[in-house]
């Protein structure tokens, strides 16, 4: 089950799992690692301060950031999700702004040349992001071809970086780079990262937190 999870074929949860089908695979990915996604979003948002601008991205790791941002007073929530606006829109006092384009229904994320131009409106001072895999030997891959742009915008567009990424996403297959090690500021993932792979990112120059 671990290596089908890993894999993206099924979705693991307590006493049993899930096959992701086309139609679930938004719910699918917000139970897949979920604990892990949770703490993991509870450490960044000690990056947050009142009144900044944050750019979350399309990724099910980035919506779980909500509920701790909802402390914070004065925020910009700009997204290209259509899941984490509304959450943003429901459970914070936020500014939250989404981004036009085509959604792609399994992700109900927002894609496209009109996302990426909408993006470049706005300067964050934080960006957090996530990824279908993570590769020391050079950062960021997506599934998706539709994803890249957008991702590399929110980096390129904010003042600092903090990439998101679970356990089970480090040396994962996925087809297309997006956001590489040196535009990778801070990388947050969980206990599951292995001595091999602390060792391989941080010589890449990315700052490491590990959450329990």
């Amino acid at each position: 089950l671990a290596v089908l999870e890993k894999n993206g074929c099924v979705a693991r949860y307590y006493g049993g799992a899930a096959y992701i089908g086309t139609a679930d695979a938004y719910d699918a990915r917000i139970k897949m690692s979920s604990g892990q996604k949770e703490r993991i979003a509870e450490r960044a948002a000690a990056f947050v301060e009142d009144g900044q601008t944050v750019f979350l991205d399309s990724s099910s790791t980035a919506s779980f950031l909500i509920e701790p941002l909802a402390r914070f007073n004065g925020l910009n929530i700009v997204t290209n999700c259509l899941d984490t606006a509304v959450k943003a829109t429901r459970l914070t006092g936020a500014d939250v702004y989404i981004a036009g384009g085509m959604v792609r229904s399994p992700s109900f994320s927002v894609v496209g040349s009109f996302t990426s131009e909408f993006f470049k409106d706005f300067h964050a001072d934080i960006a957090f992001f996530s990824c279908t895999s993570y590769r020391a030997a050079y950062g960021c891959f997506e599934s998706s071809k539709a994803e890249v742009p957008p991702k590399k915008t929110i980096v390129s567009n904010a003042d600092k970086s903090v990439l998101l990424v679970d356990s089970s996403k480090l040396e994962a297959p996925a087809a297309f780079a997006s956001v590489g090690n040196s535009e990778i500021g801070w990388m947050i993932t969980d206990k599951g990262i292995s001595e091999e792979e602390r060792e391989a990112v941080t010589k890449k120059n990315v700052r490491l937190l590990v959450v329990d």
